[in-house]
């Protein structure tokens, strides 16, 4: 009788260490899936991570070469056009020397009586060309060899009409009305093949 009854108690303790068992194992067995989860998260939250750098860095990099190239052509464009108003700035023939006693009163008759029209105001490629220049809004030149026409605007253009003081300005003003015109804003650049440097 007691035999029997230990034989069942016995019975009964391995059936309680076996579900113990299956419930260890089970939790284990769910605690590495969530780690193969959570693994497999990190993952591809790296490779996310990862890939978005990469674009950051390809974009950062196009950005850079555009601004290069971008920064480059405007220096050329403005070196180019320094140079061709340097050169008109030289071809500006010298007022006359007068008494001073006379000169105020020339210079307002030269203001009263000057005729923009009769001035030929070079455009930068024919001056830099040494080419002969008409007052065409493209000149001839300009338009045989299918490139820009543009003449280098006076330092007094932005004052408006009438305000230039120079009889024999080789520069454009607003009441000469040639559609493309050029600013050039800094006074001094560097000396190009002997040329003196840029001034007004």
């Amino acid at each position: 009788m007691d035999s029997a009854r230990d034989r069942i108690d016995e019975i009964v303790m391995l059936r309680a260490q076996k579900w113990q068992l299956e419930r260890r194992l089970q939790t284990e067995y769910l605690a590495r899936i969530r780690t193969e989860e959570q693994v497999q998260a990190l993952h591809a939250i790296h490779s996310k991570a990862s890939q978005d750098f990469a674009v950051r860095d390809e974009y950062r990099a196009q950005e850079s070469r555009e601004l290069y190239t971008y920064a480059f052509n405007v220096h050329n464009e403005l070196e180019e056009a320094k140079r061709s108003a340097s050169l008109l700035d030289n071809d500006s023939t010298p007022e006359m020397k007068v008494p001073a006693s006379d000169s105020v009163s020339l210079r307002k008759h030269r203001r009263k009586h000057r005729k923009p029209k009769d001035r030929v105001v070079k455009c930068t490629h024919c001056y830099f060309q040494g080419l002969d220049c008409d007052n065409g809004a493209r000149c001839e030149a300009c338009v045989k060899g299918k490139i820009e026409c543009k003449r280098r605007q006076c330092n007094t253009y932005g004052h408006g009409p009438g305000k230039c003081r120079r009889r024999n300005c080789p520069f454009a003003h607003p009441e000469d009305g040639y559609p493309n015109t050029i600013n050039v804003h800094n006074r001094k650049v560097m000396q190009t093949k002997g040329r003196p440097a840029l001034s007004y």
